[in-house]
């Protein structure tokens, strides 16, 4: 079956905005550096960034569930997205404008209140406006058309930055911002089903338990971040090579996000799920086992398949196991996880290999994935129809 055009019409729609996001991950860092301050004039700029990705991270850890709520109870996603693209083009432009750390906080603050209101509202349009047997192949194609703009943001951002300056890259950013909201605005309808009573009691186990998995592979993949200086000295890899290591990554991902999705929208999310979080427990200690540069990239390249086996299924998941009216609320609570992982990895990597040992957050994250694959296994049960197989056979019949 296809996807519906309206998905391509919103992946579109939100691709600049997405873009000026993966600009800022270059710019931000870099910026901060050029910040005077008031209360933290003595603090290190690495810790500066850090307190920064931290209150950004926590901020749409902690909003996402409670706005995709009132997404859910007004039955409106379209003004939510509005007000989350509306949002980045002012706060971009104002990134330009200040001269303080403290002013970046309190901004940074501000955009994860945006991306909290937003986000689950377009989980919810995307599920509103595909079918049960076309979810993974459209979260697919949303991921990689995403993951693209990201991909590509950062390293012309950085351009921008060093021809024509800090505030240029700001200002392009909120114009691309502009530009999504305008094309949200004219070209994408409102998936609208009126008001609808809904509550934080309604969040399944399966969601919760999805959530704990999604946490659970963003912290492991974001461990690598802190172990960067260990894997330089112990492999005597360069800056340039680890640079690759953590892009093949993504890059890996996203050419599988699409295949991934058709193939466990034929033969069950769950199956795929399990054996893609059983796939990436034995990657994980594997990379810290690796005894160079280039096994490193290889495992890594591999990890990114094995991402894609395990994230796409779940999202997709836990969009048909919400309650029609509950969707806002139950992807704020997968998307919060996913905030919390990338937020507490690279601390709690950091932590363990330094005071404990180098291997011990491989084999945690390992452990950590292998009870989450039994969980969903156990907890989590598609509905009947899902595959696409099955409903091809039912329509032929």
């Amino acid at each position: 079956m296809k996807i519906k055009k309206e998905m391509y019409i919103l992946s579109f729609s939100r691709f600049f905005e997405d873009f000026g996001t993966g600009m800022m991950v270059a710019l931000i860092p870099l910026y901060i550096a050029q910040l005077n301050s008031v209360y933290f004039h003595e603090v290190p700029v690495a810790v500066k960034v850090g307190i920064v990705m931290s209150v950004f991270g926590a901020v749409i850890a902690l909003s996402q569930p409670l706005l995709g709520v009132l997404s859910d109870q007004i039955g409106r996603r379209k003004p939510f997205i509005l007000f989350g693209l509306a949002g980045f083009a002012v706060i971009s432009f104002s990134y330009a404008k200040i001269h303080l750390f403290e002013s970046m906080i309190v901004l940074r603050i501000i955009e994860g209140l945006l991306v909290g209101a937003a986000f689950p509202s377009l989980m919810g349009m995307l599920s509103d406006l595909s079918l049960p047997n076309t979810k993974g192949r459209v979260l697919g194609m949303h991921s990689t058309i995403r993951g693209i703009a990201f991909g590509t943001g950062p390293i012309f951002g950085g351009a921008v930055a060093m021809y024509y300056g800090y505030a240029a890259g700001f200002y392009l950013c909120a114009v691309l911002g502009t530009l999504s909201l305008l094309l949200v605005s004219f070209f994408v309808k409102e998936t609208y089903r009126g008001y609808q009573s809904v509550t934080p009691s309604k969040i399944s186990k399966n969601i919760l338990v999805i959530s704990g998995t999604v946490f659970v592979m963003m912290a492991g993949t974001m461990i690598v971040v802190a172990l960067l200086p260990e894997f330089e000295g112990r492999l005597g890899a360069s800056q340039f090579s680890l640079g690759i290591m953590i892009s093949v990554f993504m890059l890996a991902r996203l050419l599988f996000q699409i295949p991934i999705g058709t193939i466990s929208d034929a033969f069950g999310k769950r199956k795929i799920a399990v054996l893609g979080l059983a796939v990436s427990s034995i990657l994980i200690i594997s990379l810290g086992y690796a005894s160079s540069i280039n096994e490193l990239i290889f495992i890594r390249i591999l990890q990114g398949v094995a991402a894609a086996a395990v994230n796409i299924p779940l999202v997709a998941l836990a969009t048909e196991m919400a309650d029609g009216s509950n969707i806002g609320h139950s992807m704020g609570c997968v998307m919060s996880a996913n905030a919390g992982g990338m937020a507490i990895g690279p601390l709690v990597g950091g932590m363990l290999a330094g005071y404990v040992s180098f291997l011990t957050p491989f084999f945690l994250c390992a452990f950590l994935m292998l009870l989450s694959a039994v969980l969903i296994w156990i907890t989590v049960k598609e509905l009947p129809g899902q595959y696409s197989i099955i409903s091809n056979n039912s329509a032929a019949g």
